[in-house]
C-alpha cells in the first residue's frame, strides 16, 4: 500500500478514490436466529460454505437441533475456532449449523463476495489470530463481539463488487482445470487397470490391446528384470552440479524426474543412479502417494528412496507404468510403517510383452502424462497468480 494514499498496488483504472477504514461491525451484523429446521451446513477450509451431505463425512451432529443457527444465501458463516486458518465462506444454501460457528449478514454498501476474498488474504488471517481469544491455537476463538472490532480498508459497492468479479473469475477458472485434472486422473487409472496385466485378475493379457497384438505376456519376477540400487544422506556429499533427488522432488514432475532442490558433487564411494532408472520412496506414507518417477539424468537418490535400474530387454517408462498400476502399497510392507526392501521387490511378479507392444503401451502413457502435466502446471500459475492478487488488490 502506498503510504500517503490508501489504495492498493494493482487496481482497475476507472477507480481512483482512496479505500477508507471501517469495523467489520458496521460492514455486518450477527445472524443470531435458531432453527432445528433445514438443510444441515457445513464450513470448510478450502472449500467454504458446503452441504454437510456433500463433505464425505459421517453425520456427527447433535440429535437435538433445536440451537442450531440458521444460515441464509448471502451470509458469511465462519468457524469460530478456525477463522485464523481461513475456515470461512459465502453462504450459497439456506439451511442451519452448529451454534459453534458464527453467522454475520451484510449491512448496506457491501460487496459480501469482496468481503470473503478480504477474510482470505494473509493480512486478514493474522488479524483473525490476535483477536481470536484464548491460551493456545486449539482454544483460539472469534467470536462475533471481537470480530466486529477489527478494522479493515475498503473501498466503495462499485470497486468491491469489481475486484469480487474478477477472483470469482479466476475460482471458476481454477475449478474448471480441477475438474478437467481429476478427469484425466480418472481416465488415466482405468487405462492403467486394463491396458496391463492385473496379477489378482489372472490371465497372461490386458483387457484393452492395441490391434495386431495378440500373444500372451510372458510372467517374470521383478527382481529378474532390475538392479536394486539404494540411496545415500546428503552428509556424504559436498556441494556440486549433480542431481540428488529427495522424496519431496517426486512433487516436481509427473513422470520424467529431472528437477531437484539440491544438487551435489560427484562421490565414488556413492552409487550413482543411471539415467532412465526407476525411483520410488521406500520408507514410510510417502509410499501410499504411488509416486514413481523415472530418471530424465544420472542422480543421487537420498535414503528414504530406491531405484530400480532396468535390464535392456525391457522399457523403463512401460515398467514402471506396470509398477504404478500394480501400486507401490502392493508390494510393501504396511503392517506398521510403510516400507519396500529387497525381499518385497525381488519375487514380485510382472507381466511383460514383446517390445514393439511394449512401446506403443508406454507412449499412450507419457502422452497421457504430458496432458497432465501441462494442466497440472497451468493449475499452480493460476493459484500462485491469485494469490499474489489477494495481497496486491486490497489495501
Amino acid at each position: 500500500m502506498d503510504k500517503m494514499k490508501k489504495v492498493p498496488e494493482i487496481r482497475f483504472k476507472e477507480f481512483e478514490e482512496e479505500w477508507v477504514q471501517s469495523k467489520l461491525g458496521d460492514c455486518f451484523l450477527e445472524r443470531v436466529e435458531r432453527s432445528a429446521i433445514g438443510e444441515l451446513i457445513s464450513i470448510t477450509i478450502n472449500n467454504g460454505v458446503v452441504k454437510a451431505a456433500d463433505t464425505g463425512r459421517a453425520d456427527s451432529s447433535s440429535a437435538d437441533k433445536s440451537n442450531y443457527k440458521r444460515v441464509e444465501v448471502g451470509d458469511i458463516a465462519y468457524n469460530s475456532m478456525r477463522m485464523w486458518q481461513g475456515a470461512c465462506g459465502y453462504s450459497s444454501y439456506s439451511g442451519i449449523l452448529s451454534p459453534a460457528y458464527t453467522v454475520v449478514t451484510p449491512t448496506n454498501g457491501v460487496d459480501v463476495k469482496f468481503y470473503y476474498y478480504l477474510f482470505k488474504r494473509t493480512d486478514s488471517l493474522y488479524q483473525f489470530r490476535i483477536n481470536s481469544q484464548g491460551l493456545t491455537s486449539d482454544t483460539w476463538n472469534l467470536k462475533y463481539p471481537c470480530f466486529s472490532k477489527i478494522n479493515c480498508m475498503v473501498p466503495k459497492e462499485p470497486e468491491q463488487k469489481r475486484i469480487a468479479e474478477l477472483f470469482l473469475h479466476i475460482d471458476n477458472l481454477i475449478s474448471k482445470l480441477e475438474q478437467k485434472l481429476e478427469k484425466l486422473r480418472n481416465i488415466k487409472q482405468s487405462l492403467l487397470n486394463q491396458m496391463f496385466v492385473n496379477v489378482n485378475r489372472g490371465g497372461y493379457a490386458p483387457l484393452i490391446r492395441f490391434e495386431g497384438y495378440g500373444e500372451k505376456w510372458q510372467k517374470f519376477a521383478l527382481g529378474d528384470l532390475v538392479s536394486i540400487r539404494a540411496g545415500q544422506s546428503p552428509s556424504f556429499f559436498n556441494k556440486g552440479n549433480v542431481p540428488y533427488v529427495k522424496v519431496d522432488d517426486l512433487n516436481n514432475s509427473y513422470w520424467l524426474q529431472i528437477n531437484t532442490n539440491y544438487r551435489v558433487a560427484n562421490n565414488d564411494r556413492a552409487t550413482l543412479i543411471a539415467k532412465n532408472s526407476i525411483v520410488f520412496p521406500k520408507r514410510g506414507a510417502a509410499i501410499l502417494t504411488n509416486k514413481i518417477r523415472v530418471l530424465g539424468e544420472n542422480a543421487y537418490i537420498d535414503t528414504n528412496m530406491m531405484a530400480l535400474e532396468v535390464s535392456q530387454e525391457i522399457s523403463s517408462n512401460f515398467l514402471g507404468f506396470n509398477i504404478e498400476n500394480c501400486g507401490l502399497f502392493r508390494i510393501a510392507d504396511t503392517s506398521t510403517i510403510p516400507q519396500i526392501n529387497n525381499k518385497h521387490i525381488e519375487p514380485y511378479i510382472v507381466y511383460v510383452p514383446k517390445t514393439q507392444e511394449q512401446e506403443s503401451i508406454e507412449h499412450t502413457f507419457v502422452l497421457l502424462n504430458g496432458i497432465l502435466e501441462k494442466s497440472s502446471f497451468k493449475l499452480t500459475k493460476l493459484r500462485t497468480m491469485k494469490q499474489s492478487l489477494l495481497q496486491k488488490m486490497f489495501v
